[in-house]
């Protein structure tokens, strides 16, 4: 720098100021390679933000069949607990031991599970229908319920979930 620029930046511009130019001067001073990597880490790091959240990131944690089913069986299963706990309440010190055994059951893990909840829970239209087709596998099973108290435990074929001739 020659001496009038000297000048000029220790007599008009304030310490802040000074440190700002000294930030840009020497990133300009960088050569081509350095500003080329510079560019690229930056870019890296906002497409980044969208890449790992994109769309399908809750399927592969848990696809949406296996989250009906588990929610199916959690809503079940905290139903079972409340209703017996009102006769045996020594069973409130069994329920981790009772989830444990549905995740184990299901092939996953507690936290893969509050992973793939969270996820689902952002996007509402999916959470709508994960809901929906729970609500659906209850009333199913509530259904078959009557049948099973009468003794008669046939479906007929068009009362069957998902199948078709």
């Amino acid at each position: 720098m020659n001496d009038y620029c000297k000048y000029t930046l220790e007599k008009n511009y304030s310490p802040k100021s000074k440190k700002a130019i000294r930030f840009t001067s020497n990133i300009l001073r960088l050569n081509t390679f350095a500003r080329l990597l510079f560019v690229w880490l930056v870019l890296f790091s906002l497409l980044s933000c969208t890449f790992f959240s994109g769309r399908g990131k809750c399927e592969r944690l848990i696809s949406k069949e296996k989250m009906v089913e588990i929610m199916t069986d959690m809503y079940l299963l905290e139903a079972y607990i409340q209703v017996t706990a009102r006769t045996r309440p020594e069973i409130t010190d069994s329920v981790h031991y009772l989830y444990a055994g549905l995740f184990n059951e299901h092939d996953v893990t507690k936290e893969t599970f509050d992973k793939a909840f969270e996820c689902y829970s952002l996007d509402r239209e999916k959470m709508e229908y994960l809901n929906e087709e729970v609500l659906n596998n209850i009333s199913i099973i509530e259904s078959r319920k009557p049948r099973e108290e009468a003794g008669t435990n046939k479906l007929t074929p068009e009362e069957l979930p998902g199948q078709t001739d």
